[in-house]
């Protein structure tokens, strides 16, 4: 009916082992490349149940990484019962590759090889790869010469095969001036390597080359000098071009600076320097310093030094240094002096010289004369002063100075005249007469023995005396002396004359005779007075007249006499008309004698000597020792009435005289020595 029932019964199948593999190992599988998955035969394991069940495998194929790879096979019964079994399967690459080509043709260039020009050959794996060589160089490659690369081709298996091929760089082209021309250089004085641009060259492997040269780049002689460049490309390969210079002389070979003499003149003189170019410049110093640049005023000898600087263009010239001498010499010059007029001592006054120099500096002046004393005085800036008749000579000088030369002297005489006949003053003896009168009285001194009468003129100068300036007027005697002068003006217009009058008095004592000791009476004579015959008397005491006859008696009388403490002196008119006198003259009474003691006495002993002679002849005594042959034994002096002398010690034993004497007395006394 279709209809059925069903039950149901469990029927447990439990499959608890795991299959067995067919082969207990498996042999490895090798190769040199890779391994496919049909190369690899599947292993079998028999399940219990009676199954053949396949392996399978973890891994991926191809396997073509060198090495060993295990594989590990698994054979499942599909119940949850699995075995495994591992296989080896080994990759290893033993061959070398093959090159594709078995030279490599030679790569050659000029300058450099890039890695780009090198085609990288190749070769071929036994694993079925194309290999491209590597190599040991660095690129670029430019140094000239045979380089080899060693290509390397690695299958990265630790397989590898080597080839070379050779680069070679040979340059060839010789280098190429970048100017066709050089250019010509010019400079003044000079040319230096800082004046001449290096010349450059393209080279076709170095690209821009340097010139170099043998020949110097500083130039200093004047002319045209060749350069010889070369461009050397350091390949072997080199070019040369040359280049002209020329050195042009200095622009300032021609300036000069010239010695220079002049004349001093007041003026600036200068020194400038002479061919100067335009553009150039100078500057000037002299020595020694006188406040210009190039010059003086002043006369000297001076040195002028030009520093001359080139134009600003002739930069290669330096400055020139010049000296030159600039003398400029003392100007010379005249002193103009006027003749003098004659002038007259008595009416022009003294006056100033006026000489001048044509230099305008001052004169002075000086003065020569050949009288014993100067007629005038002239100082040093030309004041003269008159004092006398006569002549100078008076010169005047400019001795110049640092600019003058000295002028010739000009000397011009100067003539005093005078109309002068006065004595100025008058020496007659010891007396002096200013303007004297034209008769001079002149009285000698009774207390002097002179024989004559010295008589000095002073007159102007230059006038001339009559007997002369100076003389003696002889007064051998008493008596009176005349003498006429006669004074002529030095212009020899005007005379005057004077008469000098001197009287030379008696000794009182040679004139009048003491009789007894009253009565004095003059010697009238003339066989003992001196040859004069007097006729009238005129007798003093004490300066009044006392009588007038030929004697003056004291008294009458035995007790009148005479007093020697009185002084007389007597005038008496001479037959001539001449009135003389004596000289004062005291008496000296008879009882008043000398004496000597002790007398007798002894040689080398004192003794005392006493004189009778008046008061007035006590001044010079003269006391002389002789003996009784008349010779002179010892000579004493005395001014002393009294005088105490000592007796020579070898005087002998004998009779001596000592002699007293005085100007007008004599006393004589006998002395004897024991």
């Amino acid at each position: 009916n279709g209809n059925a029932d069903t039950q149901t019964q469990n029927i447990i199948i439990d499959d608890v082992t795991a299959p067995t593999p067919d082969n207990l190992t498996l042999a490895d599988i090798t190769a040199e490349c890779q391994v496919l998955a049909a190369d690899v035969p599947i292993p079998t394991a028999t399940d219990n149940c009676g199954a053949t069940i396949q392996g399978t495998h973890n891994l991926t194929f191809p396997i073509s990484t060198q090495g060993t790879h295990v594989i590990t096979w698994t054979f499942d019964d599909g119940n949850g019962n699995a075995d495994t079994q591992t296989q080896n399967i080994i990759i290893d690459d033993v061959t070398t590759p093959t090159p594709d080509n078995l030279t490599l043709a030679d790569i050659t260039a000029e300058c450099q090889v890039l890695a780009a020009d090198v085609p990288v050959p190749t070769a071929t794996d036994n694993c079925g790869e194309t290999i491209y060589g590597t190599h040991n160089l660095t690129f670029p490659i430019s140094t000239q010469g045979t380089h080899v690369i060693t290509w390397t081709f690695d299958d990265g298996k630790g397989n590898a095969d080597t080839q070379t091929q050779s680069i070679i760089i040979d340059d060839v082209t010789t280098p190429t001036p970048d100017v066709t021309n050089l250019p010509v250089i010019e400079r003044q004085c000079a040319v230096l390597a800082t004046d001449i641009p290096i010349p450059t060259a393209t080279d076709n492997c170095e690209g821009s080359i340097n010139a170099t040269t043998t020949d110097p780049l500083t130039y200093n002689n004047q002319g045209t000098h060749t350069i010889t460049w070369t461009f050397n490309d350091g390949n072997g390969n080199t070019s040369t071009q040359t280049q002209s210079i020329i050195v042009h002389p200095s622009p300032i070979e021609n300036v000069s600076l010239n010695d220079l003499t002049v004349t001093y003149d007041g003026n600036l003189h200068q020194i400038n320097v002479n061919n100067l170019p335009t553009g150039a410049s100078v500057s000037y110093s002299t020595t020694p310093n006188t406040g210009e640049a190039n010059g003086a005023i002043n006369a000297g000898v001076y040195t002028v030094t030009a520093i001359v600087s080139p134009p600003a263009n002739a930069i290669n010239c330096e400055d020139i240094s010049l000296t030159a001498t600039l003398t400029i010499e003392k100007a010379p010059q005249e002193i103009t002096f006027n003749s003098l007029p004659i002038l007259y001592i008595e009416d022009d006054d003294d006056f100033q010289l006026t000489a001048t120099a044509s230099s305008g500096l001052p004169v002075d002046y000086t003065y020569t004369f050949t009288a014993n004393n100067p007629p005038a005085t002239v100082s040093s800036t030309g004041w003269v002063t008159l004092l006398t008749s006569g002549m100078i000579e008076i010169t005047a000088h400019q001795a110049g100075n640092e600019n003058y030369l000295p002028a010739t002297p000009v000397m011009q005489p100067l003539q005093i005249n005078s109309r002068d006949a006065n004595i100025h003053r008058l020496f007659v003896g010891n007396d002096t007469y200013v303007n004297p009168p034209e008769e001079i009285y002149y009285l000698i001194d009774c207390e002097t023995e002179q024989e004559y009468v010295n008589i000095l003129i002073e007159t102007e100068i230059n006038a001339e005396v009559t007997p002369a300036h100076s003389f003696d007027i002889a007064v051998p005697k008493p008596g009176i002396y005349k003498q006429k002068v006669k004074v002529t003006s030095q212009d020899g217009e005007h005379q005057k004359s004077y008469t000098i009058i001197i009287e030379k008095r008696f000794s009182f004592e040679d004139i009048v005779v003491q009789k007894f000791n009253n009565v004095l009476l003059v010697n009238n004579n003339p066989s003992t007075n001196g040859g004069y015959s007097f006729i009238d008397y005129w007798w003093y005491k004490n300066g009044e007249m006392i009588a007038q006859n030929q004697y003056y008696s004291a008294g009458s009388t035995a007790y009148d006499l005479l007093n020697p403490q009185d002084e007389y002196w007597v005038k008496m008119l001479t037959t001539t008309g001449e009135v003389l006198q004596t000289c004062i003259g005291q008496i000296n009474l008879k009882n008043y004698n000398g004496s000597i003691y002790p007398n007798p006495t002894q040689a080398a002993s004192y003794i005392t000597v006493q004189v009778g002679f008046p008061d007035k002849e006590l001044k010079d005594i003269h006391i002389d020792l002789y003996n009784l042959n008349g010779a002179l034994v010892k000579r004493y002096k005395s001014s002393q009435r009294i005088t105490e002398l000592k007796l020579p010690e070898e005087l002998a034993i004998g009779t001596y005289l000592l002699v007293c004497t005085t100007a007008h007395y004599k006393e004589t006394f006998r002395l004897i020595v024991e």
